[in-house]
């Protein structure tokens, strides 16, 4: 179903505007568009130009379009290498174009970086990654589920811990693309208990409803908020990172990252409400804390 409301629209009118869509409207939503709303209540992204980036992306598209009934013929003769399944070789053959004809890279100072402070909120949003070609996996998943969803594939977001890929999902087979790795002319591909294994991730992150499944938009959404936060936090502007992690974790409930990263901030609020001592402080949670869901082991935030 095409979306009733366009670029410019939302530019306007802000990002409620989109949430207030009936389901099936929100998911047809332009996903370049939506990130790029939620930038632009950052002071630094307030002048983007949504109807441009969105072309930028058009554009992409239209090339990767024209030339992926080449790229088939390659498929055909050799079905085996791609696990004889042209789905997964369309939506690689999409990361490798990324890669190979676009050029986009991962940021080179931030590949082996420990404990990353995002104070420029373009190595989250999908301007800087256009702007650059050089990004994160913040945004580069992103970039490769827009131009996805404009194919009409069953593409979206997927989270696993703090990371997120590309996840294809049409209800019979999963294919998940890590829109990271951008070798040229290759992609990566891994399965569920790959990033199972790689992330450490526990039972309990998959049965909640956080990790490795396709996101709604609502959710994705919800995601991006999160990354705004997550901006914020790191130039310390601690009051409105809790205001967006609210915002996140009512939009997508179940995202596990989001609701550690959310501690900090809301502590602090939780300082400035209320007086030491007071039920509501920070200092008398862990009182308040029924005994029977409270460890003996104390546990710090941060």
């Amino acid at each position: 179903m095409e979306a009733t409301i366009s670029t410019k629209d939302v530019q306007n009118s802000g990002i409620w505007t989109v949430l207030a869509l009936p389901h099936d409207q929100l998911e047809a939503i332009d996903l370049t568009t939506a990130n790029l709303t939620i930038a632009l209540e950052i002071e630094v992204l307030k002048s983007l130009d949504l109807g441009a980036y969105a072309k930028t992306v058009e554009n992409w598209t239209n090339r990767f379009k024209a030339i992926l009934p080449n790229m088939e013929r390659t498929f055909h003769k050799t079905p085996w290498k791609w696990k004889s399944d042209i789905r997964f070789f369309r939506v690689g053959m999409l990361q490798g174009f990324l890669g190979h004809e676009i050029g986009l890279r991962y940021i080179d100072q931030q590949k082996h970086t420990q404990g990353i402070r995002y104070t420029n909120p373009s190595d989250l949003f999908l301007n800087g990654l256009i702007d650059t070609h050089q990004g994160t996996c913040a945004n580069m998943p992103v970039l490769h589920v827009a131009i996805s969803r404009k194919m009409g594939w069953p593409v979206s977001l997927a989270c696993v811990g703090s990371h997120f890929i590309s996840r294809f999902d049409d209800g019979e087979v999963i294919h998940n693309i890590e829109a990271t790795d951008t070798a040229p002319g290759a992609f990566a591909s891994g399965t569920d208990e790959d990033y199972i294994k790689r992330y450490n991730l526990p039972r309990k992150a998959i049965t909640c409803g956080s990790d490795l499944r396709c996101l709604t938009m609502r959710e994705m959404i919800g995601v991006f908020v999160a990354l705004r936060a997550r901006h914020l936090r790191d130039i310390g502007d601690l009051s409105g990172a809790d205001s967006d992690y609210a915002l996140a974790r009512v939009l997508f409930h179940s995202h596990r990252h989001t609701y550690i990263s959310s501690m900090v901030p809301m502590l602090h609020h939780g300082a400035e409400l209320f007086e030491p001592g007071e039920i509501g402080h920070p200092d008398t949670l862990h009182a308040s804390v029924p005994s029977h869901t409270r460890s003996d082991t104390s546990s710090s935030f941060g």
